[in-house]
């Protein structure tokens, strides 16, 4: 279970606010995870992961910033620093009320323990779904099973940027 070869994830996740609780803003917020993995062979697999989400509000006004969503980084659009894919205010990056995140990943076992992949994302986090720009990004990385899951240290080229960045996850 820790360390999955095929079979499929798939996590949704909800949060509701009501303006007469407590709150200065009523909002649903929806996202969702999926993730796939196919073998190829015994040591080979290919691994497809979709993320969405959106908050449903009138306007960002009010909705505190950890209910928005924000998006880079490790374990989502590889080569961006961590949430720096979001709404540019003022020199800054917020939350924005929809986001998706797409990747793709090819994974070959070495051996028991080591392991190298490649892998493509693009994600975007905004305040519309139609002003969605997908930064994306490309790279390698190697893998190392342990008992908590493999872990990754991965080498991403984000290629709005034109940087690489090193990120690290237990994947």
């Amino acid at each position: 279970a820790l360390n999955p070869h095929q079979g499929s994830i798939l996590q949704a996740d909800a949060a509701l606010s009501e303006k007469a609780i407590l709150s200065d803003q009523r909002f649903l917020r929806l996202a969702a995870k999926y993730q796939h993995w196919f073998p190829l062979t015994k040591q080979d697999s290919f691994i497809l992961r979709l993320e969405g989400g959106q908050v449903l509000a009138p306007d960002e006004t009010g909705i505190p910033e950890e209910y928005l969503f924000r998006t880079g980084g490790a374990s989502t659009v590889r080569g961006y620093a961590y949430q720096s894919i979001g709404v540019p205010v003022q020199g800054a990056v917020t939350g924005g009320r929809v986001m998706l995140v797409v990747s793709a990943e090819a994974v070959h076992w070495l051996n028991a323990s080591w392991g190298v992949a490649a892998f493509a994302d693009a994600g975007d986090a905004t305040g519309i779904w139609r002003d969605l720009n997908l930064k994306k990004s490309a790279g390698g990385g190697l893998r190392y099973r342990t008992p908590a899951g493999p872990v990754a240290l991965d080498l991403g080229y984000a290629l709005k940027t034109r940087r690489a960045r090193l990120d690290f996850s237990i994947a």
